[in-house]
Formats: structure tokens, C-alpha cells, sequence
């Protein structure tokens, strides 16, 4: 007759030994991420799951308020989560205000909270531009937070203006989807100084935007992607070092900057 006998956490079966392995849910931790992109009514931040806590349970954002002590009690967002890391957008914010925030995550063991750090939103909302085609492009005054990929390598867009970067985006979005974070997309999802529009620029839009660079600001001296796609492996990159173009692999990080007509 078979016996089975249980002992701390071993089941004997036959002479066959199995395992409990389940681990226990703990705290998880994430780290705030400073904010950016701030305007007189709206703010973008984010943050950066770097424990789980053994959970793929996870809600994330950002808290904010006008005190010292930012809680899920309180504005909060609820963020998609993609590589342990989300942006977050704070809305309904006063001019002139300053306003303290931190990130959040949650699992079955409950909330753990970020650093907190503070912003003082603007006086009012206003866009640089500059003149591409004799009329204005309005350029977000502030890099995407985080470098990122062009796109999928080995998948063709057809994303091939070098002149309109509202029709490489939808190219691009209509092909990729909204499974995953890619450029053109950071910039189809960006709501901030009050529009929706923005895109990521053509490569022609990018170069205009190098040769006022610094009427614009905030430029890093770095590589930024184009929408403008060479083949399903590269795409268009401009270096706001010396104003050098070239092609590179889709999946290299370079920065974004938005823009919109």
C-alpha cells in the first residue's frame, strides 16, 4: 500500500519528494521619478518598480497634493506598468502652486510610497515654436522622461516622410499598436499644456528644430529619434551635439521630443 506523509512542507509519495515552493508576498518598493513637462494646470512624473514584493499584482501612479504628505487618500493616477516603469500625469492643478508628489505601488501586502519631491506649476501655458514650412511648430518644452525605443526591429511601418511626422505617427501607432512603450507613441499618448495632438517629428521637423535648439531650451546634448523610418531594422535619428543625422537600429534608446501644429 502507498504511503503518504506530510513533513514541513515535503510530500512523500512512493519515494517521490515534491516541494512547496511558494513564496510569500512582501512590501513591494518604487522609486519616484522627478517631474517634468510642468505647466500651469498640468504636470507629468512617474516612477520605477524596483521589487515586486514576488507579486505580478501591481497597481502604480502617482499621489499629489498641496501639502506635505501626498497619500492614495488624496489625486492620485492609476498607471500602465510597462519594464517596471510608468509616466504619470497630474491634472487640475492651480497656476502658480507649489505642489508635492510622490509614486506609489501596491500589492496584496499593501502600499508602499516613493521619495517625495515637489513642483511649482507656471504662471501660464506657453509652447515654443518654430517656423517650419512658413508656419508654426510647437515643440513641448521637455524631453520625454525617459530615453526609449523607436519601435519593433524587423517590422516595417512604412512610416517614410522625411517632411510630415503627424503621418509617420499614425503609420507607426496604426502599425505597432498600444501593447507596448515606443517612441511615436509616448508622443500619440502626451497630454500636456493643454492639447492632445502631439506627435513624434519628421526628420526635416527635427532638423528645423536643431537650428533653434536653443531659442527652444532644454535640449540634451544627445541623439533624438525621428518618425522617419529607412527600412523595418532603422530609423532616423538627429544629434543635438553637432546637428548629424544618420540611421540606427529601432531598438537603441534614444530621447523624444514631442511636438504638434
Amino acid at each position: 500500500m502507498k504511503r503518504i506523509i506530510l513533513l514541513s512542507g515535503l510530500l512523500f509519495l512512493s519515494g517521490n519528494v515534491f516541494y512547496s515552493c511558494k513564496k510569500e508576498i512582501t512590501l513591494p518598493q518604487v522609486l519616484t521619478v522627478k517631474a517634468t513637462q510642468i505647466t500651469a494646470t498640468t504636470a507629468v512624473a512617474g516612477g520605477e518598480v524596483i521589487d515586486d514584493g514576488n507579486s505580478r499584482k501591481l497597481v502604480c501612479g502617482v499621489c499629489w497634493s498641496k501639502g506635505t504628505n501626498p497619500s492614495l487618500d488624496g489625486a492620485h493616477t492609476t498607471d500602465e506598468v510597462k519594464d517596471g516603469k510608468f509616466i504619470s500625469t497630474m491634472t487640475n492643478l492651480d497656476p502658480e502652486t507649489e505642489y508635492y508628489f510622490k509614486a506609489y505601488v501596491t500589492n496584496e501586502a499593501g502600499t508602499s510610497y516613493g521619495m517625495m519631491y515637489s513642483f511649482k506649476t507656471s504662471k501660464s501655458s506657453v509652447v515654443p515654436f518654430v517656423i517650419y514650412q512658413g508656419k508654426p511648430l510647437f515643440v513641448c518644452p521637455e524631453d520625454h522622461p525617459y530615453k526609449i525605443k523607436w519601435g519593433d526591429y524587423g517590422v516595417k511601418t512604412e512610416a517614410n516622410s522625411v517632411s510630415d511626422g503627424v503621418y509617420n505617427s499614425i503609420k507607426i501607432v496604426d502599425k505597432l499598436g498600444k501593447t507596448k512603450n515606443y517612441a511615436a507613441r509616448v508622443c500619440d499618448d502626451l497630454v500636456a499644456y493643454g492639447y492632445d495632438d502631439w506627435y513624434l517629428p519628421s526628420r526635416d521637423e527635427l532638423m528645423a528644430i536643431f537650428e533653434k535648439k536653443d531659442d527652444v531650451g532644454k535640449f540634451l546634448n544627445s541623439y533624438y529619434w525621428t518618425s522617419t523610418e529607412y527600412d523595418g531594422f532603422n530609423a532616423l535619428y538627429v544629434s543635438f551635439i553637432n546637428g548629424y543625422m544618420d540611421l540606427t537600429s529601432k531598438e537603441y534608446e534614444y530621447h523624444v521630443r514631442c511636438v504638434r501644429k
